[in-house]
């Protein structure tokens, strides 16, 4: 599979906050963007359970710490 390139264009913040994270993951800046997309893209939803409700929560302060956001 040929790899494809793009011209991205981003806030100099945003920049900045995606080259924090690729040195913070051990990444280049276009390993992090790949991560980023591909995450965003394949993301699977997890706030419902398998008969496609959201899932019940008993105390709703536990969800905020909760790592399944």
């Amino acid at each position: 599979m040929q790899s494809k390139r793009i011209m991205l264009s981003m806030h100099p913040a945003l920049f900045e906050t995606l080259k924090m994270r690729a040195e913070k993951n051990a990444m280049t800046i276009q390993e992090a963007i790949i991560d980023a997309i591909r995450r965003a893209t394949f993301e699977v939803s997890s706030k419902k359970s398998k008969a496609g409700r959201p899932k019940k929560i008993d105390d709703p302060f536990i969800e905020h710490f909760t790592r399944s956001r």
